[in-house]
Parts: structure tokens; C-alpha cells; sequence
């Protein structure tokens, strides 16, 4: 919280954005579900936040393909293969459940 108010306050004085840069997923998630909604309920001030994940975060369909060309060749890529699968499965089941 230390940092997010002189932030916060500097960016509605100066109409401007401010980024906070984070190195885990789970930091992202607490700034934005709880110390962003908490610093805007005791200064009652406005602010709007968004997240931004890097690359690494999103699936490019060219190495997915192939991946799956080829097999995983190690376990991270089983467990993309398996998710991604996985989904897939679950979409086309919803689908023609609907029909």
C-alpha cells in the first residue's frame, strides 16, 4: 500500500496513468482484487485499474501447433497440451449440448 497512494494521488493530480510493474501473477491478483478496491475505499477516490500480463502469460498458436505436431518434451508441455485439450473437449460438449 506504501507505494499505491503517492501513485494513486499523483495520477488523479495529474490526469495521468500510472503503471505498477509486478513479477507474479499472484501479486497482480491482490493488488487488483484487494489493495486497489481497499486504497479506493479509504481515500475515497476513484480509480479505474486494468491488468497487462506479459508474453509469457499467452499461448501462441504457431508453437502450439507445433507441439502438438510433435509430442511434449517435457512436463510444462504436457500440462499446456492437456489444458488446451482439455478445454477444447469441454467447449465442443457444451456446444452439443445446446443443439
Amino acid at each position: 500500500m506504501a507505494y499505491l497512494t503517492p501513485a494513486a494521488l499523483w495520477a488523479l493530480q495529474n490526469n495521468c496513468r500510472v503503471v505498477i510493474s509486478t513479477n507474479t501473477i499472484n501479486l497482480q491478483d491482490q493488488l487488483i482484487l484487494k489493495d486497489i478496491p481497499d486504497l479506493c475505499d479509504a481515500l475515497r477516490i476513484p480509480l479505474q485499474a486494468a491488468i497487462l500480463k506479459g508474453r509469457g502469460n499467452y499461448l501462441c498458436p504457431r508453437r502450439l501447433e507445433t507441439m502438438r505436431r510433435r509430442g511434449p518434451e517435457n512436463t510444462d508441455e504436457l500440462r499446456v497440451l492437456a489444458k488446451v485439450f482439455g478445454l477444447a473437449a469441454r467447449n465442443t460438449n457444451r456446444r452439443s449440448q445446446r443443439n
